[in-house]
């Protein structure tokens, strides 16, 4: 839409005008609370699942609401969500995944509009395509296949389920052992990464890499020991970790992240422009490290906070307690619990 949303601890999904702020509706369920909350990569749609509050049996909700208005598009039942990880839509249908037994799933496609079942697709005569969390890019949504002499991603047609385009590795020899599919799509669906991990492979090229959505074209290699994120933002990163500690980070561009500035990282980011963080300063109190990708100077920005509450059903726990999100016209920080959400200017002051 226009701005941010957010999902409230009493089941209410609230849109904020991204310069100012200002509500520009809400969508409420009584008696239910937020199970998860992701926008379509055009922007155009906001798939929200909701639970019972109760903790019951039900299926849960997957209503899908007008960014810009908030007005219900369609309702359907869904089985259960724990999070975001499993909704990856295209901008007009929804991927699920139906398991067929013996490490093989079928896609299924969801149209987001009518609520209607649009296709299936699953592996071909000899080849399964074994479990990956769904992955999508703006009109494609990926599945992973597994032949005997061939493992491949696939980029199928958000409309037909037909293949459009297929990453292939050669394989060697099969193995018993699985195949690995970790598959990720940028925002706004343009860039998708795949990391492949399989014992059987003939080499180890092209294993990690980046590539367009829409045609499958390669964009770069990724170094597996550094992986890139495109899921941040419009720039990428790329971390070095040791021991669960990261150790070296770059941008696109080759831009190097002052690690040192943000030591205690929450949250990342990225703009066309800079890379954010929210940091923990040592007083106890949380700022925005700003780091601008053409040498600028860097800036903080505080953060004001009440201290951490209870966290009743919220979207954000464990070790994403916090995030950071670039939206129309504001830099978006957020914290678990009941703490309010804040904007900040999108460009540099």
């Amino acid at each position: 839409g226009a701005g941010v949303a957010v999902a409230g601890t009493a089941g209410e999904v609230t849109a904020l005008d991204g310069p100012t702020g200002a509500v520009r509706w809400t969508y409420a369920r009584p008696g239910a609370h937020v199970r998860a909350l992701v926008p379509t990569p055009d922007g155009l749609l906001l798939l929200a699942v909701f639970a019972p509050r109760d903790g019951g049996k039900d299926r849960q909700h997957l209503t899908v609401l007008d960014a810009f208005t908030g007005v219900p598009v369609q309702e359907t039942l869904i089985d259960d969500v724990h999070g975001p990880d499993p909704l990856a839509p295209t901008s007009t249908v929804l991927p699920s995944l139906t398991y067929l037994g013996n490490n093989d799933f079928r896609v299924d496609a969801l149209d987001l509009r009518s609520g209607n079942p649009l296709w299936s697709w699953k592996a071909p005569e000899g080849c399964v395509s074994p479990f990956a969390l769904p992955a999508s890019g703006r009109d494609v949504v990926l599945a992973p296949l597994l032949c005997q002499y061939r493992l491949s991603v696939l980029g199928l047609d958000e409309r037909t389920g037909t293949p459009r385009w297929e990453h292939r590795l050669p394989v060697a020899r099969p193995s018993d052992e699985k195949a690995d599919y970790y598959l990720h799509s940028a925002p706004g669906g343009g860039k998708v990464s795949l990391s492949l991990r399989y014992s059987g492979l003939a080499t180890g090229s092209n294993t990690d890499v980046v590539l367009d959505a829409a045609t499958g074209t390669l964009l770069s290699t990724m170094d597996p020991k550094a992986p890139t994120r495109i899921t941040l933002g419009p720039v990428a990163v790329s971390e070095r970790d040791e021991n669960g500690k990261t150790t070296a980070a770059t941008l696109d561009g080759g831009v190097a992240v002052d690690l040192a500035a943000c030591p205690d990282r929450r949250a990342q980011a990225t703009t066309p422009t800079a890379y954010l963080r929210l940091c923990g300063s040592p007083g106890g109190g949380m700022v925005v490290h700003r780091q601008e990708l053409d040498g600028s100077p860097s800036s903080t920005l505080p953060v004001s906070w009440p201290p951490a509450a209870e966290l009743t059903g919220a979207l954000l726990s464990g070790s994403g307690r916090h995030a950071l999100t670039p939206a129309p016209g504001a830099l978006v920080a957020a914290r678990a619990g009941d703490a309010a959400v804040g904007g900040f200017p999108a460009a540099r002051p």
